[in-house]
């Protein structure tokens, strides 16, 4: 990785700052436009039905972790994790495992 002095640090997000406010101004001035709308519509689609199919995989591979998720986030909103520990200790384990600890943690409010 390269290093980079403080002074290039600065203009690389002066930079950064200024084509975002830029690209933002162009965005504005053609959001409305409606020519600009049929055409990002139509890409929008296409964009879509081009990348279907890795999207159902993409669910397909995290089905389980977004249920044990889900199942955890209802326990975690009724302060029942102690319960959730003792009836699942597979999920639970699964959670400690791949998630930081302000996430499972009682104290947390990460909902």
């Amino acid at each position: 990785m390269e290093q980079y002095s403080e002074e290039q640090l600065k203009k690389m997000i002066i930079n950064y700052e200024k084509r975002k406010v830029s690209r933002k101004k162009s965005y504005d001035k053609r959001k409305n436009d409606e020519d600009f709308k049929i055409l990002n519509r139509k890409r929008v689609m296409e964009h879509y039905w081009r990348n279907q199919d890795e999207k159902k995989q993409y669910y397909k591979d995290n089905n389980e972790r977004s249920k044990i998720r889900s199942h955890f986030y209802r326990y975690k909103k009724n302060n029942r994790i102690e319960e959730y520990k003792e009836k699942f200790p597979d999920r639970y384990k699964y959670i400690t495992d791949n998630y930081p600890k302000e996430y499972y943690s009682i104290s947390s409010s990460v909902c």
